[in-house]
């Protein structure tokens, strides 16, 4: 009877931190955006693009965002 318990408290204990992990990667993560402006100089830059702005977007999911 042991054996059935634990494998059952390992079972629901399982499911539960997948369903955690799924809502904190659904609800909780894309809340995180973050925006930072930085002077980066560069040597030797051509003059037509100095002034000019350079943006990088990264990690982006496009798509639905359905729980399957």
């Amino acid at each position: 009877m042991k054996r059935k318990r634990f494998f059952k408290k390992g079972l629901i204990t399982l499911i539960l931190i997948v369903a955690l992990a799924r809502y904190y990667a659904w609800q909780i993560e894309p809340q995180w955006v973050k925006y930072e402006q930085l002077k980066l100089p560069i040597k030797h830059l051509p003059e037509n693009l100095e002034g000019k702005t350079l943006v990088q977007i990264s990690d982006i999911h496009v798509g639905d965002y359905r729980c399957a």
